[in-house]
């Protein structure tokens, strides 16, 4: 079993909304606090990163991640936890994008801004093992792990 970590290093980018809308879909919305025990703030936090690295994260999402299923019109996503610049977020697989050198994260707060970034600026991702999100979980959240 995969304990960590995995670090990628990439490029801020900004988004062009699409984010903010798909989080904004109600149904979305609740799945997402759902997983990550919070509501998220209405965003994704785009990093640009080599496709070698994009698609081991995504290997590892779609392997241990949390799964949103597909609404209507819109095809679903793959949710894992991870780090950013050592801040708490989790990367988003959407099932349908565009962005295949890239990979989204969201957070309950602006990550933006928490992380006072501009387009450009360089941000490390690390991610963990399932059974070490757990207990970084009970640790930070309490028992129940945030939900």
């Amino acid at each position: 079993m995969f304990t960590g970590p995995i670090v990628a290093v990439g490029e801020y980018v900004e988004g062009l909304g699409e984010g903010r809308r798909y989080v904004s879909i109600p149904y979305y919305r609740r799945e997402i606090e759902r997983v990550i025990g919070a509501r998220p703030f209405p965003g994704t936090f785009n990093v640009r990163v080599e496709r070698e690295e994009r698609e081991s994260l995504r290997e590892l999402a779609s392997s241990y991640g949390y799964r949103i299923e597909p609404h209507g019109e819109y095809g679903g996503a793959w949710l894992y936890p991870c780090l950013v610049n050592g801040r708490p977020a989790w990367l988003v697989f959407p099932d349908l994008t565009e962005h295949r050198d890239q990979v989204e994260l969201i957070s309950e707060t602006e990550l933006r801004r928490e992380l006072n970034v501009i387009h450009g600026d360089m941000v490390k991702i690390e991610v963990w093992g399932p059974s070490t999100w757990k207990l970084a979980r009970r640790l930070t959240c309490g028992p129940s792990g945030g939900r």
